[in-house]
């Protein structure tokens, strides 16, 4: 009886600290986040993301997967306990507590093309603009008064490219521009109203994608700072894009040029 109450208070223990990182000022002071799923915990070992503990229903601790994890951080809990506290609607089998991994401004000094983001607030952008910006070889993506990148609804949209690029998170857009600028990136803004329409506009220099947040765009008063702001050609029918898809769009032009400059 001694030693089921200890397992139990242990499980009671870890599953209140999953609970305590769904919120993000717990994640931000605790610089740990949590992820579900086999396949986000396998894209985040891969990378080289630190783990605190693993949390592993009993029925699924034959996985072939977890032979590639440290085993004393793993949990083995009773089937159904991670269903209590999960925010899937089906149990995903593995909750992990992991650590944020740390960024270095210096990426900027020698990167070519990164990804910025300004009052993005929705999960789903975030993540397709990080899933998109690795598809395109980006370097990093910078954050301002956006979404948590380590939110579950936008780890698992990245699906798991989150963990491929370093990210850095700025409370001061100005301060972004100005770290931009000091290592000589040129920024560039998707815009509906932008200057340059896409196929017209040159993009093979060391760029800063700008996308802002989904109805008001950037503010004008951070687009009259950017090097260029560069419209997508659409039918009338069509007032504008999707954040996210706006960003795609031109992310993949100025990847395309990247490719035909370097030939």
């Amino acid at each position: 009886m001694y030693w089921m109450n200890k397992i139990t208070s242990i499980h009671n223990e870890w599953m209140k600290r999953v609970r305590l990182l769904s919120r993000r000022n717990k994640r931000d002071i605790e610089h740990a986040f949590i992820l579900e799923g086999f396949r986000l915990l396998m894209e985040a070992a891969v990378s080289g993301i630190r783990f605190e503990r693993i949390l592993v229903d009993e029925t699924e601790m034959s996985r072939a997967e977890l032979q590639k994890i440290p085993q004393e951080l793993i949990i083995s809990v009773a089937s159904g306990l991670l269903a209590r506290i999960t925010q899937l609607q089906v149990s995903p089998g593995v909750i992990a507590i992991a650590h944020m991994p740390k960024a270095d401004k210096g990426i900027l000094e020698n990167a070519s093309f990164i990804a910025a983001t300004v009052g993005l607030s929705d999960p789903g952008n975030l993540g397709t603009v990080i899933r998109t910006a690795d598809a395109v070889g980006m370097e990093a993506i910078l954050l301002s008064s956006s979404v948590d990148p380590y939110n579950l609804k936008v780890l698992r949209g990245s699906m798991g490219s989150v963990f491929h690029l370093p990210i850095l998170q700025y409370e001061d857009a100005i301060r972004l521009i100005n770290d931009l600028r000091h290592c000589g990136l040129q920024a560039v803004a998707a815009d509906i109203s932008g200057s340059v329409q896409l196929y017209e506009a040159d993009l093979t220099g060391r760029i800063a994608l700008f996308v802002g947040a989904e109805a008001a765009g950037l503010p004008d008063e951070l687009l009259r700072l950017m090097d260029m702001t560069v419209r997508v050609p659409m039918s009338t029918r069509v007032e504008s894009l999707n954040a996210a898809t706006a960003f795609s769009v031109i992310a993949y032009e100025i990847y395309r040029q990247k490719i035909d400059f370097q030939a």
